[in-house]
């Protein structure tokens, strides 16, 4: 799109101010990456785990457990960052109501002060709308996998309180649900984005945008009649060509006589 360059950073322009009105997930990209990391840290270092033991003649059983005092605050943490997570997407791009708010919002700041011809008309709009719909949608897919990983998370959680407070499956399963869930989905949001930007550049390769609409100056009566009959393109005024037919001219002067 080597001659329409100037419209694909025209729309990247509007889509950049759309983005701006929407969160965008980077705040609870680093809260879930800081709770990826202390969920190990903690693990690591055994203080999730307490042990007690009984004996049974000279033999000594130990059992180990997982310790509530250090299980229920990660819990807890669990829960937050599913609630971050959800408050992120109503307000990001992955949800619709707030997607297409931003996208009429910015379009018709765009149709106000009148600084693109991606807008020219009602048509063209229209077109804009639905590519910017459908991209944002599709750039926001890492809210999506953030809020699906706080999910995961924190029902695993739930179901250790559930079991009593005292299995290490919780402790696994959040140690696992980064680089098992989060991983590949982050992997997965990536090639989608950019399907979407070489699908976007094809839509937008054969756009052809209009020249500027000049409106024309509307003639008054008389300066249609004074100039209406001038053929000369010279500085000089033209000859006056005499528009009247000879034909309903003869017909009229005999019609007097008639009379």
């Amino acid at each position: 799109m080597d001659g329409d360059y100037s419209t694909y950073l025209d729309y990247k322009e509007i889509r950049r101010r759309v983005e701006r009105r929407l969160k965008q997930g980077g705040g609870l990209l680093a809260h879930m990456l800081l709770y990826l990391l202390a969920v190990p840290a903690v693990v690591l270092s055994n203080a999730y785990l307490s042990y007690t033991y009984f004996s049974f003649g000279s033999a000594r059983f130990y059992e180990v457990y997982v310790s509530p005092a250090v299980g229920i605050p990660f819990a807890i943490w669990g829960l937050v960052l599913l609630a971050h997570a959800f408050r992120v997407y109503r307000r990001s791009g992955a949800f619709g109501e707030a997607r297409e708010q931003a996208v009429e919002a910015e379009l018709r700041a765009r149709l106000a002060a009148d600084d693109t011809t991606l807008l020219a008309d009602s048509r063209r709009a229209f077109r804009v709308h639905s590519l910017l719909v459908e991209d944002i949608q599709s750039r926001s897919g890492m809210v999506n996998s953030l809020l699906l990983v706080s999910a995961v998370n924190a029902l695993v959680w739930v179901m250790w309180a559930l079991a009593g407070a005292n299995t290490p499956s919780a402790w696994l399963g959040a140690v696992l649900v980064g680089p098992v869930v989060l991983l590949p989905l982050l992997v997965l949001n990536g090639s989608a984005r950019r399907r979407q930007e070489k699908k976007l550049i094809r839509a937008l390769a054969d756009w052809t945008v209009p020249p500027p609409y000049i409106k024309r100056k509307r003639q008054t009566p008389d300066y249609a009649g004074a100039y209406a009959g001038r053929l000369s393109d010279d500085g000089e005024d033209g000859e006056l060509v005499d528009w009247e037919d000879n034909e309903y001219s003869t017909n009229d002067r005999k019609t007097k006589q008639d009379l």
